[in-house]
């Protein structure tokens, strides 16, 4: 069975068969030198130029969707989240398996409450989890851990400072009875959003501030737990730093996750999803203390719709196939390629109005930097937001 626990990793590549997860090599470049994604065999699909007939026309059309012979493109393993919000994702991760397109799929459901309650098993039945099971796909739920009223300081110092098999037993049994594979744990969210909080936590036993350590430790516990005791796997969701020394520090705590998933999107502080040269660079200073053959890099397939410079809403494909239709005008709309950064966007003429959304040509770019980097593979966030063009990739 496996958990998927998200976190950052190094050299390791986990491929995944009909029956198992087993660890392969990639090949890398040498220590130190900075890779370049246009050198990769990927063959990126040159679909840069677009119009706005393009999009509403041909991207809602997955072209291999009847085609389950069609030859597979990505080489490396592939995740997708799906969520009870978007459910046409369920149905596009059914196909994917079907296909072999998809290897693991990861439904958003459970919450690990400070009682030890885990909330969510209502959202998929047990009778969707044999479906996945039957399209071969390889099922581990997201567990989160969120910041917030229920997670306050108290609660949080006894999640990191409690006998670890407390918190595991009960998500293990529950994964288990639903005979799922593993569990992907989303902690350092959580972590990241009460930062300044946890900061000014105390160690009640020993008087000394709480920081990543403790964090860290009931993380490595968590993963070792799950393996050791109930033959799950695991993985670590990861938010993006750019920083060497981080990733480097993180490298003792990869060694007890089999995968994590570096949530490569909206961090840059720029306007596309994944500006492909902070991409570049975050990929460049993960790369130096983990091993980039566990690393899943984490993908969006939603979009971002801008006034200016201010953020007005995320958007999904039915969101902008919406925005299009509601234009009366359409020689207002004109579709624009950014070749530094790898992304495409919408512009109304008339106003400062701009959506940014994922589109086959920005993602086959991420699936080049993927295999470049000698990644794991990717992590989709989520498949029930995205054109269904962008499946043809896999």
């Amino acid at each position: 069975m496996y958990i998927i626990v998200i976190l950052v990793l190094n050299h390791f590549v986990l491929c995944l068969d009909s029956d198992d997860l087993t660890t392969c090599t990639l090949s890398s470049s040498e220590d130190g030198e900075c890779l370049n994604p246009s050198q990769s065999s990927v063959a990126v699909l040159k679909q840069e130029s677009l119009t706005i007939s393009d999009i509403t026309e041909t991207f809602m059309e997955w072209k291999n969707s009847q085609k389950s012979n069609t030859p597979r493109i990505l080489k490396e393993t592939s995740l997708a989240f799906i969520t009870p919000w978007n459910p046409i994702g369920n149905e596009y991760a059914l196909e994917l398996g079907k296909q072999g397109k998809l290897d693991v799929v990861s439904p958003v459901m459970y919450e690990l409450q400070p009682s030890g309650d885990i909330y969510g098993g209502e959202l998929y039945s047990d009778e969707q989890f044999k479906r996945w099971k039957e399209a071969g796909l390889h099922v581990m739920p997201r567990l989160l851990v969120a910041a917030g009223s229920f997670w306050d300081s108290i609660a949080l110092n006894k999640l990191f400072l409690d006998e670890i098999e407390v918190w595991v037993k009960p998500i293990a049994s529950e994964l288990q009875k639903r005979n799922a594979d593993g569990v992907v744990l989303e902690i350092i969210t959580a972590y990241s959003y009460a930062e300044e909080q946890l900061k000014s936590l105390k160690d009640p036993t020993a008087g000394a501030r709480i920081d990543t350590r403790y964090l860290f430790k009931f993380c490595m516990k968590f993963a070792d737990s799950l393996r050791d005791s109930y033959g799950l796997k695991s993985a670590l969701v990861m938010t993006p730093i750019v920083d060497e020394r981080t990733a480097v520090s993180l490298s003792e705590v990869g060694k007890h996750f089999d995968f994590l998933i570096l949530m490569a999107y909206e961090a840059a502080r720029q306007k596309p999803l994944s500006p492909f040269l902070w991409l570049h660079s975050l990929m460049n200073a993960w790369r130096k203390g983990t091993r980039m053959s566990q690393i899943l890099l984490g993908v969006g397939f939603y979009g971002r719709e801008f006034d200016g410079s201010k953020l007005i809403r995320a958007v999904t494909a039915n969101d902008i196939l919406e925005a299009i239709e509601s234009e009366s005008d359409k020689t207002n709309l004109v579709v624009v390629w950014d070749n530094t950064q790898k992304s495409h966007r919408i512009e109304w003429k008339n106003s400062q109005r701009q959506i940014y959304f994922s589109t086959p040509a920005s993602f086959a770019q991420q699936i080049a930097l993927v295999e470049k980097f000698g990644f794991a593979g990717i992590s989709i966030w989520e498949l029930g937001q995205g054109f269904p063009a962008l499946f043809d990739q896999l």
